[in-house]
């Protein structure tokens, strides 16, 4: 299991909702229609998270599916739909965005190589990743804190 499976596992066992994997043959499609139309591919790890889980909600982050879904209470984001409605912001000229967090937008920024959380308001720049795997590592923290606090408690 590789670091990015054994977070996505965490994730789901502390009550993550996520959706069936995608197909890689769909994402290369998308990245293709997302080239032609002025935007940037889809990120190789988030293509690679997107054939293990295609998108998730978790503790206030929402990574989005290839394409929207039907979540238990609403409608869950896709990245095809938010290309489509950010695509003439200037903003998401370079980026693509591919999720929210609490305090605003995870994006990926093509020419940077790295992700990118905005503010919501402004769209001012709040933390750099240079990995999905490194910002799915740093939400999961408090997964780890709990359970060490758990130990510690029942001694």
């Amino acid at each position: 299991m590789n670091g990015l499976q054994y977070i996505l596992k965490r994730i789901y066992q502390n009550g993550g909702q996520v959706f069936a994997p995608q197909e890689m043959g769909s994402i290369q499609q998308v990245s293709i229609h997302f080239i032609k139309n002025g935007g940037c591919k889809v990120p190789n790890d988030y293509a690679q998270l997107l054939t293990m889980i295609n998108g998730l909600s978790w503790n206030g982050v929402t990574l989005f599916s290839l394409t929207q879904k039907e979540g238990k209470e609403d409608i869950f984001p896709g990245v095809v739909e938010a290309f489509q409605k950010n695509s003439k912001n200037p903003v998401f000229k370079e980026r693509l965005l591919l999720g929210f967090v609490a305090e605003g937008y995870l994006t990926y920024h093509a020419n940077k190589k790295e992700y990118q959380i905005l503010f919501t308001e402004g769209y001012e720049l709040v933390k750099t990743y240079p990995s999905l795997y490194e910002f799915l590592k740093e939400i999961t923290a408090s997964i780890t804190d709990a359970a060490i606090i758990k130990q510690l408690e029942e001694k």
